[in-house]
C-alpha cells in the first residue's frame, strides 16, 4: 500500500530553546550536502526533503519516512530515512538548524 505523505501525521518535533536576542533560527534542507532551500520552520524544510526524495525515487512511495537526530544536539543535522519491507535506509537528505543574526554587530568584529 502506498503511503500518502501529504496527509500522514508528522512526528512531533522536539521543543527547542529560542535563540538569544538578535538571532533567529532557519532550517536548511539539503541532499548530499547540496542545499535545496532554507526555511523558517523545520516542517517546511522536512517537507521539501521528503518531496525531493520521492521525486528522485518514486518507488519510495511504498515506504515510510522518518527523521533521525539527536535532540540534545539541535544544531546537528537530522537525517531522512526510508523504511521499506522492514529495512531502513538513509536517503541522503538532511535538515540542519542554523542560527542567523538579525543585524550586523560591529562590536562582534572588534
Amino acid at each position: 500500500m502506498a503511503v500518502d505523505l501529504t496527509h500522514r501525521p508528522q512526528r512531533p518535533t522536539t521543543t527547542q530553546p529560542e535563540p538569544g536576542p538578535g538571532f533567529v533560527f532557519v532550517y536548511r534542507a539539503a541532499y548530499l550536502s547540496i542545499p535545496l532551500g532554507t526555511y523558517t520552520t523545520q516542517a517546511a524544510a522536512r517537507a521539501h526533503c521528503e518531496a525531493d526524495a520521492l521525486n528522485q525515487r518514486p518507488d519510495w512511495k511504498a515506504g515510510s519516512f522518518d527523521w533521525l537526530g539527536d535532540p540534545s544536539e539541535p544544531d546537528d543535522p537530522y537525517e531522512l530515512t526510508i523504511t521499506r519491507g522492514g529495512d531502513e535506509d538513509v536517503t541522503g537528505h538532511t535538515v540542519t538548524r542554523i542560527t542567523v543574526a538579525t543585524a550586523y554587530d560591529p562590536k562582534a568584529d572588534a
